[in-house]
């Protein structure tokens, strides 16, 4: 890609490297150390001498993790990556892989993995619906039950527990998310005996209803068509707000109180508008909004040169929870917790 040889786009990754690093953090224990210090009594010039040391070290720090960054963007511009010539990776190495960063070489063995952790999932809840069956003790249900008996609790009476829980899910078409979003479909449509009704969208600038693939193709070949025919233009801009204002006008019925929202996506909309209010008026509906952020966490809210800046904290006090799901590993815990309290 282009932007990997562009220097501005080099010097922002050096800078979001610094930043994770918490590189200001080392500037601001420098300074406080040399307060200690000179509370201590140490001469001007000594400090003046570790002063000068501290940053001429930070300096070459600094340069190191550029020269790193500009590396490992020039092999990423020629095709290469770090595991060129080292073979296949192990299925405990593709659990860590970055999906955005995805070889499309590994994609048959990503996918052979995905059903392999659906399967765990299911065989886990499955076995989580069979112990809740029975589900919480319905205390004044039993003491009515139990007249008869004097009040000696002779008949145990609970309530019903409803564990399928229904699931509508936003998904962000970028191109840096088709990975995580193949995925987490995959995954989710395999757990179909564990959900009640399942519908699925994805979103660019508009709102597209994927759930009639799922219905009518199994799961592998919806994603295929669904990345086939739902795909951006070169010039796209993704819009979640206004996905989210035809969601709300056409399809806000599909949510109701047994109903769990997922948005998968980075929140960058491009300065459009992020539409707080047709958020706000899903979370009223729904039992609970869940976010799956495709991004790693230290990049939320991070201005980006490419999509700007990031809406994913105007979104997050209306959600229930917020996963990182940059990987498989993280995709599947994130999966399994949504089961847990369904």
């Amino acid at each position: 890609p282009p932007h990997l040889t562009n220097p501005r786009y080099r010097d922002w990754m050096a800078r979001q490297a610094m930043r994770e690093l918490q590189m200001n953090r080392l500037q601001q224990m420098l300074r406080q150390l040399l307060e200690q210090l000179r509370a201590q009594g140490i001469r001007e010039e000594a400090l003046r001498a570790i002063e000068q040391a501290a940053r001429e070290n930070l300096a070459t720090l600094e340069q190191q993790i550029g020269q790193q960054v500009a590396q490992q963007m020039q092999e990423q511009a020629q095709g290469q990556g770090p595991r060129q010539g080292r073979g296949r990776p192990s299925e405990r190495e593709l659990l860590d892989v970055p999906l955005e960063q995805l070889d499309e070489s590994l994609l048959p063995e990503m996918r052979t993995l995905v059903r392999k952790l659906a399967a765990r999932l299911r065989t886990r809840l499955a076995l989580r619906q069979r112990r809740g069956k029975t589900g919480t003790l319905d205390a004044k249900a039993t003491i009515r039950t139990n007249q008869r008996f004097g009040g000696v609790p002779m008949l145990v009476r609970h309530r019903k527990r409803h564990l399928k829980p229904k699931l509508v899910i936003l998904c962000d078409r970028s191109v840096s998310t088709q990975h995580v979003m193949s995925c987490m479909l995959l995954m989710i449509y395999a757990l179909h005996d564990q959900v009640s009704r399942t519908r699925s969208f994805a979103f660019i600038d508009r709102l597209y209803d994927m759930s009639h693939y799922f219905a009518e193709s199994r799961p592998e070949q919806a994603i295929t068509q669904v990345l086939t025919e739902i795909r951006p233009t070169r010039s796209y801009s993704t819009d979640l707000g206004n996905a989210l204002a035809e969601f709300c006008r056409d399809k806000l019925h599909l949510v109701d109180r047994r109903t769990t929202v997922i948005v998968l996506g980075d929140g960058r909309n491009n300065e459009n508008d992020p539409n707080l209010p047709a958020f706000e008026q899903i979370r009223r509906r729904a039992r609970r909004i869940v976010w799956f952020a495709t991004e790693e966490r230290w990049k939320w809210g991070v201005y980006d040169p490419g999509s700007l800046s990031s809406d994913i904290y105007k979104y997050a006090p209306m959600c229930d929870a917020m996963h990182e799901v940059t990987t498989l590993r993280q995709l599947a815990t994130a999966i399994d917790r949504l089961f847990l309290h369904p």
